[in-house]
C-alpha cells in the first residue's frame, strides 16, 4: 500500500453565496440594559441550577412543587455591573479582608412586569410586595433561601413569576448595642 491515502487532499466545495448571508453575531456593548436568553447547554445555566438547589433550606425539597421553572435570561446592564465593579474596588482599597470580598448569592421573587422595571432600572425600596419583616419603603428585603421565598409567595397568594439572583458582597456584621437595666451598654 502507498503512503498517499494519509496525505490525501480533500476537496471541500465552498458556497460563497452561503458564507456571504452568514453574519458573525456581535455582543451588545450600549448603555441599555438587555436580557439575553441562557440555553441549557451553557455553564450560567448549570450554575443557576446548581446555585438554586444549593440555597434551599430544607434539601428534600422539590423546588418544582413551588414553583414552575421556565426560561432563564440573564441580566446585562452596565451601569449596575459598573457601580458593582467600582464598590468591589471600593472595598480593596478599604483593606477588607477576603472573606468580605466574597460574592454570595441572594433571591428576590416578583412579577414579570416588577422584573422588567428591576433590570433596568436596579433594585431600590417599594420594589417588594413583601411586609412580614417591615415596611419595604425603609429597605431592599432579599432572601437566601429560596424555597423559604417562595412557599412565603404561595401562602399569601403573591406573584411568584420570575425569581431574580442578585450577587452581594458579604458585609462585616454589626452588633448593635442594646441599653440594659443598669444602665451599661
Amino acid at each position: 500500500m502507498e503512503a498517499k491515502s494519509k496525505n490525501k487532499i480533500h476537496n471541500i466545495n465552498t458556497n460563497s453565496d452561503s458564507l456571504k448571508k452568514f453574519t458573525i453575531p456581535r455582543k451588545r456593548t450600549s448603555d441599555s440594559a438587555y436580557l439575553e436568553i441562557c440555553r441549557t447547554d451553557w455553564r450560567e445555566y448549570s450554575f443557576i441550577q446548581s446555585t438554586l438547589e444549593g440555597s434551599k433550606l430544607d434539601s428534600s425539597y422539590q423546588l418544582n412543587l413551588l414553583w414552575n421553572f421556565g426560561d432563564v435570561k440573564l441580566v446585562h446592564n452596565v451601569k449596575i455591573e459598573q457601580r458593582f465593579a467600582a464598590k468591589r474596588s471600593e472595598m480593596r482599597q478599604e483593606g477588607r479582608r477576603r472573606k468580605e470580598m466574597e460574592e454570595i448569592t441572594f433571591f428576590f421573587v416578583t412579577s414579570h412586569k416588577t422584573a422588567l422595571k428591576l433590570y433596568q432600572d436596579g433594585l431600590s425600596i417599594n420594589s417588594s410586595d413583601i411586609n412580614a419583616l417591615g415596611n419595604p419603603a425603609y429597605g431592599v428585603y432579599l432572601h437566601r433561601h429560596i424555597d423559604v421565598l417562595l412557599n412565603y409567595h404561595k401562602l399569601n397568594n403573591l406573584a411568584a413569576e420570575t425569581v431574580l439572583f442578585f450577587k452581594l458582597h458579604q458585609l462585616p456584621q454589626v452588633i448593635p448595642l442594646t441599653h440594659t437595666s443598669d444602665g451599661l451598654d
